[in-house]
């Protein structure tokens, strides 16, 4: 029988395979996703050495997504403001997968890239080395937070049982309700975020020179 003309199985079949898993169940396994695929288990392991390195692949695909959202030749304050939001937007769309990626080392070279591209510009602005990884998480657990929250149901507080002049219940009525009211909040703590990033920088610092993006 005659070879096929391409390869049935490879890596970004497989990842994106894992995705629509994780997407429909919140989760997979290795026998799982090769049934999805069609293919024998073993075919899985001529590509990959296990579900750790299908997860790693899964977050470098969503991390070319969002790498093309964000120009690193602005102010650091609009560069790091895209980077969230383009963050925040592309693993919004797949919660479970947020969960998921949590539990183990970032690994994958293009979001690996994506998180140098911000030290980088962090670092032109004027922060210490110091602070750079402390401030990335900072980042980091707003955009993964607030990518779960986009997934919350509408009614996030029953105000049931208390009384109608709480503060909590009048909160809860002064707010839009869905997606109005996560991206307010998470506007809001980016916001925040950013105000008291400003106040960290180093004094007199003259700013970044253009880099490419």
């Amino acid at each position: 029988m005659p070879r096929p003309p391409s390869p049935l199985l490879d890596r970004p079949t497989i990842a994106r395979a894992a995705l629509a898993e994780l997407d429909a169940r919140e989760t997979f396994t290795m026998p799982g996703l090769a049934k999805s695929l069609g293919v024998a288990v073993s075919s899985l392991y001529h590509h990959v050495k296990g579900r750790e390195e299908v997860i790693e692949l899964v977050r470098g695909s969503i991390a070319e997504s969002m790498n093309s959202d964000v120009d690193w030749s602005g102010e650091w304050r609009e560069c790091v403001a895209e980077w969230v939001r383009a963050y925040r937007n592309a693993f919004g769309a797949h919660p479970a997968l947020v969960r998921v990626l949590t539990r183990q080392t970032v690994a994958a070279p293009g979001i690996l890239a994506s998180y140098d591209n911000l030290a980088s510009a962090l670092r032109d602005a004027g922060f210490v080395d110091s602070d750079l990884l402390h401030i990335i998480t900072v980042l980091d657990t707003l955009a993964l937070g607030s990518a779960l929250d986009v997934a919350a149901p509408d009614d996030v507080w029953s105000t049931e049982g208390l009384a109608a002049d709480s503060p909590l219940a009048v909160a809860v009525a002064a707010a839009p309700r869905g997606s109005e009211r996560a991206d307010a909040a998470f506007e809001l703590g980016l916001g925040l975020i950013l105000d008291g990033l400003e106040r960290r920088r180093r004094p007199n610092h003259e700013g970044p020179s253009p880099r490419a993006s």
